[in-house]
């Protein structure tokens, strides 16, 4: 018959002098790391943006921060518009380009923050007689949904003279979120010469 065996027996711990160095049982213990002193953040990437763009209106390097931040945490206002207006001076259609990276949200659930980034869209390819920007449509819808039919008036207008007519059938269909051949908006339209 076999002869039954003994456990083995869990090695002693060394201790005192014997332990391993830093350990006061000898068992060492996996270090955990130490935790960063800055960690990324894109507050802070915010704040040096701002602050080298206060010393150097062109700086690209603040420029890159702010892309940075509008990478990092995409729904901050602030970065979007503090860059464009670093743009406006130099190249303002290249502001449009920073506002429209701007995440669309429901119109439903649109704020007056993001009717202001929508405003700024629709200002920049107004003044600039980009008439035919595809961004143009939706953006006044956005913005007139959350403003009202008063804050778009003279862009209506503008429009109007420019003979914009399917534009503005859908900037008021889309406003008052009905189709475009509802009953009463086709009598509008015909009222406003623009069928």
């Amino acid at each position: 018959a076999a002869k039954p065996t003994t456990p083995a027996k869990a090695p002693e711990k060394a201790t005192g002098k014997d332990a391993a160095p830093g350990t006061s049982s000898g068992f060492s213990v996996s270090a955990k790391p130490a935790p960063a002193i800055n960690p990324v953040s894109f507050a802070y990437r915010l704040g040096l943006a701002r602050a080298l763009s206060r010393i150097d209106e062109s700086s690209v390097e603040a420029q890159n921060y702010y892309n940075e931040v509008i990478k990092m945490a995409p729904e901050v206002h602030d970065a979007y518009i503090e860059l464009a207006n670093l743009l406006l001076k130099t190249n303002p259609l290249q502001a449009v380009e920073i506002y429209s990276k701007f995440p669309v949200k429901p119109l439903t659930t649109q704020t007056f923050d993001d009717a202001f980034i929508t405003g700024e869209i629709v200002r920049l390819l107004m003044k600039y007689e980009k008439y035919d920007d595809k961004r143009l449509g939706p953006n006044l819808i956005a913005y007139g949904r959350i403003m009202g039919l008063a804050a778009i008036e003279s862009y209506i207008n503008a429009l109007d003279r420019k003979m914009k007519t399917e534009l503005l059938m859908k900037v008021y269909a889309g406003i008052h979120d009905k189709p475009i051949d509802d009953k009463e908006l086709q009598a509008f339209f015909t009222f406003k010469h623009w069928i």
